[in-house]
């Protein structure tokens, strides 16, 4: 018994050590590998900083970034945006769908086409809602949408309708201009509203922008769009090597006109055999399950078409076109 009892402890002393060696072995892979690793790391990684222009011009304006106190502002919101790689790439995605028509109805109003920042810089081309209540590309607050023509009740939000509200915020945008006649202050009180705007003039006795005192999100607001224009003119120089080909395409829909009320939405999908979230995302605008019109008010509702529609990635051949410039 002695013997057997002897004979098992050696066994487990023999395993003990077998499986110790088994461990340093791999411990010492491991940190070989992590060393190899974080060699590789500091040898590869890199952060760059970016070569600014020393002037600029914005919505008409020269923006002299040899001044310190204008350049920093604009150059950390440059690093703000260009570092956030992930919304930035998502943004740049799909300005197809949307960039397009904010450029030619600018271009038919003979607005500054700089404007068109202002629609990424307020919700990065997503029909988002605020923690304030703005909603939509142009984030606008209700009561300035109902001002400019937009309907927003319990089952319609034409905040959310794309065309609708890139109409009404150029409207707005117009409509400031005339009152400041200078973009820059403008598009601030775009931000903050015109009041605001016009109180700071009175109270800080000047109509410079740069030498105006506002609240940090407002004195940020101009800087973010001219670091926004400054990155999205010149993609490769900030670092984004982005194929055409990755653009999302606009969706294909077909349109068709309804002047009556609609008691169940999702079945009204189902009777136009189509889905459902793909009826929704191209109609964001109507809000609820159902779309009530006891007035008889003709709305233009869009229908996605049944048609081969894919994004891929493959090439016909070898040559792979960057964006340049949105």
């Amino acid at each position: 018994m002695k013997k057997l009892k002897e004979g098992q402890l050696n066994n487990f002393l023999i395993l003990l050590l077998l499986i110790s060696t088994i461990f340093l072995f791999t411990f010492s892979i491991k940190n070989n590998n992590n060393n190899k690793y974080y060699e590789y790391s500091q040898k590869n990684y890199k952060v760059f900083t970016f070569a600014i222009p020393d002037t600029v011009y914005f919505a008409g304006q020269l923006i002299d970034l040899t001044n310190p106190f204008i350049r920093e502002r604009v150059e950390s919101e440059i690093y703000s945006i260009a570092y956030f790689h992930s919304q930035f790439i998502k943004t740049v995605k799909q300005t197809e769908r949307y960039m397009p028509y904010i450029e030619q109805e600018l271009k038919n109003k003979a607005m500054p086409s700089d404007l068109k920042y202002i629609a990424i810089i307020e919700s990065n081309l997503m029909p988002t809602t605020s923690p304030a209540g703005a909603k939509g590309i142009w984030q606008f607050m209700k009561g300035t949408a109902t001002k400019y023509g937009l309907e927003v009740t319990d089952d319609v939000d034409e905040r959310l309708n794309f065309e609708k509200s890139t109409i009404a915020a150029l409207s707005y945008l117009h409509d400031l201009y005339n009152m400041f006649g200078d973009w820059l202050l403008t598009i601030a009180a775009y931000n903050a509203g015109e009041n605001y705007i016009k109180n700071k003039i009175t109270q800080q006795y000047t109509n410079n922008f740069w030498d105006l005192v506002m609240n940090a999100e407002t004195a940020r607001y101009i800087s973010r769009a001219i670091a926004t224009k400054l990155i999205y003119q010149s993609l490769k120089t900030y670092g984004f090597y982005i194929p055409v080909l990755e653009l999302y395409p606009p969706y294909k829909y077909k349109e068709i006109a309804i002047d009556t009320s609609i008691k169940d939405l999702p079945l009204f999908a189902k009777q136009m055999n189509v889905s459902y979230y793909n009826f929704k995302k191209l109609n964001p605008w109507l809000i609820s399950d159902k779309l009530s019109n006891a007035g008889n008010k003709k709305y233009i509702i869009r229908i996605p078409v049944d048609t081969v529609f894919k994004i891929t990635n493959k090439l016909n051949n070898d040559t792979i076109k960057l964006i340049e410039r949105i």
